[in-house]
């Protein structure tokens, strides 16, 4: 049955009798919310909390598109077209062996980043389960009941969709695309009881039985729980009701949110959800004529989509239903899109074109030459950058350059690129790291600027000893520990947020030494309203919301409060969050913890390095070298004309040194 829309008046007796203590009869109406009213990816509005993205979807809208989360994440040899083609099983007894079997599982493995804590779910939620990027309150799983979002085990738990009892041994068990909120007694009700039908089964109602089915699915091939799959000593009843519930309750576009709330947590999509034709094909069933799916609306109106090149020399194309892949050829890329024939609505993401006919039409994707782009590197004597080359509109990774400057008035530390010439400051710059993404433009001139400390003010052994009190000046360098271990934040790392961000260090009479600590060390700067906090990759740190995590950034210093309370050093955050540490096993990571929970953290200890107040100095510097030419190339002229069997030629002139390139 397909999901209606039902008043918002419905909505709100549903909430009020979830807390009024009322038995909800759990297939007793639909859970609907006001619609989104997206039909294409391009109108999702995405909010976003550091790095993670809010639930935009709403409960009973049914979803006619793959969302651009989506669309990105099934490249390569993941796209619908390759594993689609893939065989499986004849039927649920021997789907596990099958070839699609073991390339979903496989894409999925692949793709995680993280995996989640049974504790660290609680605050994750608000993104995960939210209405329509509404943070502040969770949509219970079961019955739609909408509650605070802050952690309150006197309303709300977490439901194991897939039981505890039932297989899970691991991360599994702390999956949060499994583990779902809910009001207690929902929770309850349900028990380990195997999803179905008949006697002795659990019906978790009409609007979530799809939705149940695709995370039992998700489950039985993330996690390989193949065992404990059918029956009732199992999760669910038997292939059939599963398949039935898939197709009687398609996917909404609440399951499309949170599919991409989920990856930005831990990298990885429920393929049930963006592709539920997995779920027939795994099983050797044919997918039902007309089922409504996120790539193909499956309409009552079946209108025909086929796609064309402008030029098969260029790129090619192929069709899933509604979604058009364009596959250039190298030195091309897809540049747009003309309707040919039949009306429709086309949205482009990449390579990947989303269409929403109201005919038949044809849809030519148009690919043009990439122009290329040359990117030229400013260094000082005694040190080489060769030039970097690829295609405007993608991106290179910068490296660093290798030798020492000949200069030697200074001890001077390669810092980053900048657009500029940086004359000597000690107000670092803006600069583009090592290691991070350049989006390639047009041709450019990136400078090496160099850092330096300040004569005279370094002193002693360098080495990092425990603050046991606040100092009058916080500014200097730092390792920031987990306190009364031999455990550091690695300050090394590019990206801070991530569990086991740690290294061990040996932590000797209070103190650490300078060769031991440097490469993982933090510098701390007096900035407007408190300091910032600098790692050793270049990434500055700090949490301006109330929440859980790290908000990084390679150019903006955010403003932190250091502060010594009952022993402990304290880091806060400018909307008073606490950077503690996390010693749970599955995580083990420092991060800013919100000031409702961080007590629960571990606190953290600082070891400033001895003579650490030095100024750090910015400067390009000068080379005897003449720098390359800034060029300017202009049109340029065709000096070889094309015939039917040879390219033509066309040099370019650069108007300030006169080079020329073709």
């Amino acid at each position: 049955m397909r999901k209606k829309l039902l008043s918002a008046l419905l909505a709100l007796v549903m909430l009020v009798t979830a807390f009024s203590g009322l038995s909800l009869t759990a297939d007793a109406t639909q859970i609907v919310t006001d619609p989104t009213g997206y039909t294409n990816a391009s109108q999702v509005v995405y909010k976003t909390t550091g790095s993670y993205i809010a639930n935009w979807g709403a409960r009973g809208e049914a979803c006619k598109f793959l969302s651009n989360k989506a669309q990105q994440y099934y490249t390569g040899s993941y796209t619908y077209e390759t594993l689609s083609a893939l065989s499986g099983g004849t039927g649920q007894s021997n789907a596990p062996s099958s070839a699609l079997y073991s390339a979903l599982k496989s894409m999925m493995n692949a793709k995680s980043t993280s995996t989640t804590s049974y504790n660290g779910t609680k605050e994750l939620y608000k993104y995960t389960d939210c209405l329509k990027n509404d943070t502040t309150k969770i949509s219970s799983f079961y019955s739609g009941a909408l509650f605070d979002s802050d952690w309150d085990p006197s309303v709300w738990n977490r439901e194991h969709t897939w039981p505890n009892s039932k297989g899970l041994n691991g991360n599994d068990e702390n999956d949060i695309m499994m583990l779902r909120p809910t009001i207690i007694s929902e929770n309850s009700s349900r028990g380990n009881t195997a999803y179905g039908e008949s006697s002795g089964y659990f019906d978790p109602g009409e609007s979530v039985r799809g939705d149940c089915a695709r995370i039992v699915l998700y489950v039985y091939t993330r996690w390989g729980n193949t065992g404990n799959m059918w029956g009732t000593s199992g999760v669910m009843e038997n292939m059939n009701v599963l398949l039935r519930w898939m197709e009687e309750d398609p996917v909404d576009t609440w399951e499309m949110g949170r599919n991409d709330a989920v990856q930005s947590i831990t990298g990885v999509r429920n393929a049930f959800v963006d592709y539920p034709e997995y779920a027939w094909l795994l099983f050797g069933q044919s997918v039902p004529s007309g089922y409504c799916t996120p790539s193909n609306s499956g309409s009552t109106v079946s209108y025909q989509v086929t796609a064309t090149s402008n030029n098969p020399d260029y790129g090619t194309v192929s069709v899933n239903g509604y979604v058009i892949t364009a596959s250039p050829a190298a030195g091309y890329y897809a540049k747009g899109y003309e309707i040919t024939s039949g009306s429709a609505t086309v949205s482009q993401n990449g390579n990947v074109f989303t269409v929403s006919p109201a005919s038949d039409c044809e849809i030519t994707i148009l690919f043009a030459k990439k122009e290329m782009v040359t990117v030229s590197f400013t260094v000082p004597d005694g040190v080489t950058m060769a030039s970097q080359v690829g295609y405007a509109g993608e991106f290179i990774t910068l490296g660093a350059p290798t030798g020492t400057p000949t200069d030697t008035t200074h001890k001077y530390t390669f810092a980053g690129w900048a657009s500029d010439a940086v004359a000597d400051t000690v107000t670092r710059p803006t600069l583009l790291t090592a290691g991070s993404r350049y989006t390639l433009q047009a041709d450019t001139t990136l400078y090496a600027v160099y850092s330096y400390s300040e004569e005279g003010s370094v002193s002693g052994t360098g080495d990092y000893v425990k603050l046991t009190a606040a100092p009058s000046d916080w500014s200097g360098e730092y390792l920031i520990g987990y306190a009364g271990t031999s455990t550091i934040m690695d300050g090394s790392l590019a990206k801070l947020d991530a569990a086991n961000n740690t290294q061990t260090v040996t932590v000797t009479n209070n103190t650490v030494a300078a060769a031991a600590g440097d490469p993982y060390r933090f510098t701390v700067r007096a900035v407007s309203g408190g300091y910032s906090i600098q790692s050793a990759s270049g990434v500055y740190m700090g949490m301006g919301t109330a929440d859980n995590g790290i908000a990084e950034s390679n150019t903006e210093a955010y403003v932190n409060t250091l502060e010594f309370t009952d022993g402990y050093a304290e880091i806060i955050g400018s909307a008073g969050a606490h950077l503690r540490f996390n010693n749970s096993s599955s995580q083990m990571r420092f991060r800013y913890y919100k000031s409702t929970s961080f007590a629960n953290q571990q606190p953290i200890c600082l070891y400033r390095k001895d003579g650490g107040s030095a100024v750090t100095h910015y400067l390009t510097l000068e080379s005897a070298t003449p720098r390359p030419c800034d060029h300017a190339w202009g049109e340029g002229v065709v000096t070889t004309q094309p015939t039917c069997t040879q390219a033509g030629v066309k040099t370019y002139t650069c108007s300030k040194c006169n080079e020329t390139k073709t």
